[in-house]
């Protein structure tokens, strides 16, 4: 099997991807890519012997004609890495290798993993790696969960939500020596600084450059979307054109709006109370009890335009975070729920 008998058998189906967890741009579109490339690159060499066009010395173009014909047409071996440029898993942040573990099954593998494991073997340029020792994406169990998970204390009951703190002693990076890992644009990374954080009793969602709306109803806090205009809105657009829209965009807003009906019902049902909307410049929301803030000096809201404070019941809270999930809701970003109140 050589390069080209690969993008057809992926394309095909012939040959499985092992993604062993990890989330990254499609195998079989990668290697396609690079299949077109290198066709693109052998007409290009083709076409400058043809034209005998110039050349800084003699058989170069023969020679990288070779060397292109080569990179498509060279027998893939068991153990061989099929891209030499890695990818990065999204979930977890580490840099793979997609290693062809038999003739009809490739695997995604760390790449630090997969040179440890080499090393470690007779001869480290022809160590091919078994299945067993491929391991999993690190995140796995937070892409089972499907959501992000944490505690924090509310001492007071007077809990602040802004779009970001800005004192450096309310997050305690120097104060915690395990917090490492990849970054906030990984899922892990994500997950990370919620433990970090929910260890300084910090509420944290990461979330993209949008608005969001803080409901409460003093024992659970909802950061979701605003659907007070929106719903009316869309009622009334869907009544005056679904009968001249495209079907399926009709199918689609009248399901947006049945789920915004069963939100609204939900908020209704359970006496939740909407206490304001925030914009998230930075992309993210982030909650703490008053007493805290005053603790470090952490800036106090004054008014609505800086951050909301609401009432809840005082107590240990659980924080769950479903952004980078949206199955339960596509309303419901993020929940708070008292665990156990304070006596």
């Amino acid at each position: 099997m050589n390069f080209r008998d690969l993008a057809d058998g992926l394309e095909s189906g012939l040959i499985s991807v092992l993604e062993n967890g990890h989330n990254t741009v499609k195998l079989n579109k990668r290697v396609r890519g690079r299949v077109s490339r290198m066709d693109a690159l052998i007409a290009e060499y083709q076409a400058k012997i043809l034209k005998k066009a110039p050349e800084k010395n003699p058989g170069d173009h023969e020679n990288m004609l070779l060397y292109y014909r080569s990179k498509l047409e060279t027998e893939l071996k068991v153990g061989s890495i099929i891209l030499d440029v890695e990818s990065e898993c999204t979930s977890c942040g580490a840099h793979l290798y997609a290693v062809l573990i038999d003739e009809h099954n490739i695997s995604y593998i760390d790449s630090t993993h997969y040179w440890e494991l080499a090393e470690a073997s007779p001869d480290k340029y022809e160590y091919e790696p078994h299945i067993e020792e491929l391991g999993y994406c690190e995140a796995i169990k937070i892409i089972k969960a499907r959501k992000l998970k944490t505690n924090i204390k509310i001492e007071t009951g007077e809990l602040v939500f802004v779009n970001s703190f800005e004192n450096p002693e309310l997050y305690g990076f120097n104060d915690d020596r395990d917090y490492t890992g990849p970054g906030t644009g990984t899922l892990l990374g994500r997950d990370r600084l919620m433990q970090h954080l929910g260890k300084k009793n910090v509420g944290y969602g990461q979330m993209t450059n949008m608005d969001v709306t803080i409901y409460s109803n003093g024992f659970e806090v909802l950061i979701g979307a605003d659907i007070s205009e929106k719903i009316y809105d869309d009622k009334r657009y869907f009544h005056e054109n679904h009968f001249k829209m495209d079907k399926y965009k009709a199918y689609a807003l009248e399901m947006e709006i049945k789920e915004m009906e069963r939100f609204q019902e939900m908020l209704l049902s359970n006496e939740f109370v909407r206490q304001g909307n925030m914009s998230l410049s930075v992309w993210r929301w982030m909650c703490a009890d008053k007493s805290i803030l005053r603790s470090v000096g952490e800036h106090v809201p004054a008014n609505r335009r800086e951050g909301i404070s609401v009432n809840v019941a005082p107590g240990t809270w659980s924080v769950e975070h479903y952004y980078d999930f949206p199955y339960r809701s596509n309303l419901i970003y993020s929940r708070l729920m008292l665990k156990k109140g304070i006596k």
